[in-house]
């Protein structure tokens, strides 16, 4: 059950980093071959889906949960494992 739990938090956070980290290029690529019309969609697009982010807030806001959920992940992964980290390389008091 918990391993479950862990490999759906590393591979949504993985998802969503790669996703992110996609349409962020994808959109550099663009704006290098022709940056007016890029801003001109960027601002309709803004104007038309007003409280909806543009692209890249989409690309940076996907990179952020995607690290969220792979700490998470990680961090449910090694929490049980905190006694036997700490019976191996405790201070031996």
């Amino acid at each position: 059950m918990a391993l479950d739990i862990v490999l759906v938090f590393l591979l949504l956070g993985a998802l969503l980093v790669w996703g992110g980290w996609s349409l962020l290029g994808e959109y550099r690529k663009l704006f290098l071959s022709d940056p007016r019309l890029l801003m001109a969609v960027d601002v309709l697009l803004q104007i038309l889906f007003h409280p909806a982010g543009t692209a890249v807030f989409l690309g940076a806001i996907a990179i952020l949960a995607g690290l969220w959920f792979l700490v998470m992940g990680f961090a449910v992964a090694v929490w049980p494992l905190i006694p036997y980290i700490n019976a191996i390389f405790g201070s031996g008091t």
